[in-house]
């Protein structure tokens, strides 16, 4: 068998075993004698996204389960709005289900900010089981919140792109790194001895070709997608934090629901979840290929990760500080650290 199966075949086991910790049964359309439902679905980013995976797997599956019963309509590429707006309408009932990052869910439940962490996990298969066992955890601060996450996949370890080599954190100082509007990243830069440049994502490539950011620190496939490689020189393996994308669901609708559609809809999210994430892994690996053709790939050694690593230490101290030290304890106890 192929590595490739092999991994979509741990992908559905794990979803399986997730749904058996729900006490999910799984359904079939004969079997499903439940009310009808019409919900509706958002994303701030396109089509061929892992959030479009997520969001049109599960609409596949509870569609097909239920015979139509219940049915998603999704809205994708800031159609209902962009980050804002969509979790705007989440929390007050006129969008059932979001795909978006843990960045973007600070909007709403600033307990999120313990995602921001740095160097918290070491590979991306690891984080996958670190943050399904530790989403029951994490639930009750973002239902509180008014959501409820239906779980975790992501977009792979955080890489940067940047007109000037960077071999060691000394290279850093002086260079202006374009980062989202969030203190965890801005932190980040400023602690390695880098400028943070927020710059709103539609304007990053301008930014990055005029110069007015050296560099930027996102996902691979975004990165790929944007080409924000076009302007830049060199391709930066950081692996400095996991870029997350939550499945996110109105806590008030889920709550309102009778146990055998919550149920139903846990299965089918589980189901999405995995096929999504079997699919991230492999789009990461096609979309380093990409930059890997058209940059100067840098891949530091332990000992260069590390130091930027304990530079970027007291940033764990500003996120304790804001969300409090239970939930950090946890979490960090979850990541065996």
């Amino acid at each position: 068998m192929s590595k490739k199966f092999n991994k979509f075949v741990g992908a559905i086991v794990t979803a399986a075993v997730l749904a058996g910790s729900l006490g999910v049964v799984s359904a079939s359309a004969d079997e499903y004698t439940g009310d009808s439902y019409s919900w509706i679905a958002a994303a701030s980013v396109g089509e061929d996204t892992v959030n479009g995976i997520i969001l049109n797997t599960f609409k596949e599956k509870i569609e097909e389960k239920t015979g139509g019963k219940i049915t998603l309509d999704i809205y994708m590429a800031g159609a209902m709005g962009g980050d804002k707006e969509i979790h705007s309408g989440l929390t007050s009932g006129s969008i059932d289900f979001v795909a978006s990052t843990t960045s973007n869910l600070l909007l709403v439940c600033p307990e999120a900010a313990i995602f921001d962490a740095p160097y918290l996990f070491d590979d991306v298969e690891s984080a996958r089981k670190i943050l399904a066992e530790f989403l029951p955890t994490f639930n009750p601060y973002a239902e509180s919140a008014g959501v409820h996450i239906l779980g975790f996949s992501d977009l792979g370890m955080r890489i940067m792109t940047c007109n000037s080599p960077i071999n060691s954190i000394d290279d850093f100082k002086g260079l202006k790194i374009r980062t989202m509007e969030d203190k965890y990243q801005m932190e980040f830069c400023s602690l390695v001895g880098a400028s943070a440049t927020p710059t709103d994502f539609s304007e990053v490539y301008t930014a990055l070709e005029q110069g007015t950011v050296d560099g930027q620190s996102n996902a691979a496939e975004l990165t790929v997608s944007s080409k924000f490689y076009e302007p830049q020189k060199y391709l930066i393996m950081t692996n400095h934090e996991m870029h997350i994308v939550n499945f996110l669901m109105s806590n008030d609708l889920y709550t309102s629901l009778p146990d055998d559609v919550r149920a139903l809809v846990d299965e089918c999210a589980a189901e999405a979840i995995a096929y999504a994430n079997e699919q991230s892994s492999v789009r990461y690996d096609e979309k380093v290929a990409v930059l890997a053709d058209n940059l100067e790939v840098i891949d530091w050694d332990d000992a260069t990760r590390q130091a930027v690593a304990d530079a970027v230490a007291s940033e764990y101290d500003t996120i304790r500080a804001d969300v409090g030290d239970e939930l950090m304890d946890q979490l960090l106890a979850a990541a065996g650290k």
